[in-house]
């Protein structure tokens, strides 16, 4: 209906102020508020589909397990940023540098989740071989 709509339109209203005032953050405070937009808009269309959207007992059990390897994850991407440093502001080889970062999030993601046990190997498999 008519309130997911208007979110919307609030939420660009918004980030057109934020915009106007810090045109340095803009972009960030952007695409954040269109993340939220869109998690309220998922979270509005998947009630109407009854239980197969609903959350199962499985995934409430790994959530802590999940934040722990997202926070492990996030340490990883902290420090590497500050590990390459001036390499991430250089013309040159920013571009790399931040490929680097980009597949070190992924990789410390995939390896915390196996630690942590957020993420299954097994189950994995078997969710890209249904495809």
């Amino acid at each position: 209906g008519q309130r997911p709509r208007r979110s919307a339109k609030a939420a660009a209203r918004t980030a057109h102020q934020v915009a106007q005032r810090f045109p340095w953050a803009a972009p960030a405070i952007a695409a954040t508020l269109a993340g939220w937009v869109m998690v309220a808009l998922l979270g509005t269309g998947t009630r109407r589909m009854g239980t197969v959207a609903q959350l199962d007992a499985r995934f409430w059990q790994r959530l802590w397990r999940i934040v722990v390897a997202s926070a492990l994850m996030g340490l990883c991407l902290w420090g590497t940023m500050h590990g390459l440093g001036d390499l991430l502001s250089t013309p040159t080889i920013r571009y790399a540098a931040l490929l680097a970062l980009i597949l070190v999030g992924i990789l410390s993601y995939f390896l915390a989740a196996q630690l942590v046990g957020a993420l299954r190997l097994r189950e994995l498999r078997s969710v890209l071989r249904r495809g």
